[in-house]
C-alpha cells in the first residue's frame, strides 16, 4: 500500500495530534510482535488487550506511525517523539476504512464469502478457478475478521487482476461491516447452519447475520444464491441474483453427479448448455462447494473450460478433510479445523461415502459458541454419526457423554461407544479402535484441537 498520512486522516476522519500530512505510509501493523521499522501502529483494543500498553515498543522498534484512540493521546508523554500522531473515536473502524480507501484504488473484481460451514474451502476452489486467468489475492488462514479482512485488502498492489475474501463473524453487525470495507462485486452465501448461537441465538438469527452481505452489497454485485439452503432462498436481496443448486433448479444447476473415495465428478447446466467438471476434494458438502465456485466463475465471466482446468488442479488444505494414509493401510479424514452440528454431520455423511465395506471410526472433539444448543447440538452429532452407520464413535470433551447418548438413542451398541474428558484418555484405546474402525474421521471446533489426535496416530503408527 502507498497512502499519505493527509489521504489517512480524510478516510478516517482522525485527529492529527503531530507529523507531517505529507508522510507516506506504506505498511501498517496491529501488533508489535511483527511490527517492522517504518510500519504504522494502529492501537486495537478487546477484552483482553489493550494496544495502547505497547505504543512505547512500537516506537522503540521503529514505527513511522501510531494510531490511537483519540482521548489517550498524551502530549506531556509523545509530544516530544519524531513520529505522527493521529487519533481517532475508535481506532478499529478507522482501521477499515483505511483499508476501503486503498481497496477502491483497484477496479478489479472481488468476491466475497461467507456461510455456516464450507466458506474456506469455498473461497479456495473460486481462488484455483479465478487464478487460471488472473493474479489473484486470497484470505489467507484465519484473516477473515474486522482486523483479518482489512489486512488482506491492504495487500491489495497493481499486479493482481481478483481477489477472494473470506468474511467471518461471530455477532450481528459484522458481516454488514466488512461489506462496507471490502466492497465487494460478487457475494456469496454457502449456507446457514446452528454456528455462533451464543450471540445469534437461534437459525433465523444466523440467517440474518449472514444475510448482512446480500443487503450492503453495493450497486452493480451479484449475489450467488444457493437455492439448496431454505434459509438463504428467504433472504432480501438488492444485487442481480444467479442462483446455485444440486437439489433444485437454479441458474447454475448440476444435473447429475457422482462422488468417489478419490473425488468427485459432476454436470452443470447453464444458459442452455451442458458443461463437465470434476475435482479432487471427496463428499457431498465439498460438491455444494463446487458448484458455488462454478456459478462464481460463471458470474465473472470465465468460460467452462478454464473453470474446469481450476477445479482439476485443486489439490485441498491441511486439516479440510485431509486424507492421510497410515501404515497398514489404516486411513484418516482430518478435519480437524472447525465444527458445528451441520458441518458434523456432512463430515460423517463424507465418512460414510468413503468408507466402503469398512467399519470406520469417528473420533469427535467439542463444537463450541453452541450457547443453550450445546447438549441438544452435540447429541444430533452422535444421531448423525448412527445415521450414517459410522461402526465405532469415541467423543472427547465436556459433552461426549451427549454425543454418545445421541448415538446410543439411535440404536449404535454401546460397546461401540466411548466418551472420555481429555484426550490422554482417548489415547489409552484409540490405536486399537483404528485398527477396529479401518478409517477414521478427526473432527471438532477449532478450540477443541483436535489435531493433536491426527498427530498422536501419526507418530505412534507411522504415515506410510
Amino acid at each position: 500500500m502507498n497512502l499519505s498520512l493527509q489521504e489517512i486522516l480524510e478516510a478516517t476522519k482522525g485527529t492529527l495530534f503531530q507529523g507531517d500530512p505529507a508522510l507516506s505510509v506504506t505498511s501498517i501493523s496491529t501488533d508489535t510482535r511483527t511490527l517492522k521499522s517504518g510500519d504504522a501502529f494502529v492501537c486495537l483494543s478487546g477484552p483482553n488487550f489493550d494496544g495502547h500498553e505497547f505504543i512505547d515498543t512500537a516506537i522503540e522498534k521503529g514505527a513511522r506511525l501510531v494510531f490511537l484512540q483519540k482521548n489517550r493521546w498524551s502530549a506531556e508523554r509523545w509530544g516530544k517523539v519524531p513520529l505522527a500522531f493521529v487519533g481517532a473515536e475508535d481506532p478499529l473502524w478507522a482501521f477499515g476504512e483505511i483499508a476501503r480507501t486503498w481497496r477502491r484504488r483497484f477496479s478489479i473484481p472481488l468476491v466475497a464469502v461467507t456461510g455456516s460451514n464450507g466458506k474456506t474451502t469455498t473461497k479456495d476452489l473460486i481462488a484455483a478457478v479465478l487464478g487460471e486467468r488472473f493474479k489473484i489475492l486470497a484470505t489467507e488462514g484465519n484473516l477473515n475478521n474486522l482486523v483479518g479482512v482489512p489486512r488482506m485488502l491492504l495487500q491489495l498492489t497493481p499486479d493482481h487482476g481478483a481477489a477472494v475474501i473470506e468474511m467471518g463473524m461471530n455477532d450481528f453487525g459484522e458481516i454488514a461491516r466488512l461489506t462496507e470495507i471490502a466492497e465487494p462485486t460478487v457475494g456469496l452465501i454457502t449456507n446457514v447452519a446452528y454456528a455462533h448461537l451464543e450471540k445469534l441465538k437461534d437459525l433465523e438469527g444466523v440467517a440474518r447475520a449472514k444475510g448482512e452481505l446480500f443487503e450492503r452489497l453495493p450497486k452493480g454485485a451479484v449475489a450467488l444464491v444457493n437455492r439448496d439452503d431454505p434459509m438463504i432462498a428467504k433472504l432480501p436481496i438488492r444485487a442481480y441474483p444467479i442462483s446455485f443448486g444440486i437439489e433444485n433448479p437454479a441458474n447454475v444447476f448440476c444435473t447429475r453427479y457422482r462422488l468417489e473415495e478419490d473425488g468427485m465428478e459432476w454436470e452443470i447446466q447453464y444458459l442452455g448448455k451442458r458443461h463437465e467438471f470434476e475435482c479432487s476434494l471427496v463428499g457431498r458438502a465439498n460438491l455444494s462447494n463446487a458448484v458455488a465456485a462454478v456459478a462464481a466463475g460463471f458470474s465473472l465471466g470465465l468460460d467452462a473450460k478454464t473453470i474446469a482446468k481450476g477445479l482439476k488442479n485443486y489439490k485441498g488444505r491441511a486439516m479440510r478433510m485431509e486424507r492421510i494414509i497410515l501404515k497398514g493401510g489404516l486411513e484418516i479424514l482430518n478435519d480437524c479445523y472447525n465444527a458445528n452440528p451441520s458441518s458434523m454431520a456432512a463430515a460423517l455423511e463424507t465418512l460414510k461415502s468413503v468408507k466402503g465395506p469398512r467399519p470406520g471410526l469417528a473420533v469427535l472433539g467439542e463444537m463450541f459458541e453452541m450457547g443453550d444448543y450445546a447438549k441438544e447440538g452435540h447429541r444430533a452429532v452422535g444421531r448423525a454419526a448412527a445415521a450414517n452407520g459410522i461402526g465405532y464413535l469415541a467423543a472427547v470433551g465436556p459433552y461426549a457423554e451427549q454425543v454418545v447418548q445421541g448415538a446410543r438413542e439411535e440404536g449404535t451398541a454401546a460397546e461401540r461407544l466411548r466418551s472420555v474428558g481429555t484426550q490422554d484418555e482417548l489415547f489409552s484405546f484409540l490405536k486399537e479402535w483404528v485398527a477396529l474402525g479401518k478409517i477414521v474421521l478427526i473432527k471438532g471446533s477449532r478450540g477443541a484441537r483436535m489435531e493433536k489426535v491426527t498427530e498422536y496416530l501419526k507418530r505412534t503408527i507411522g504415515e506410510n
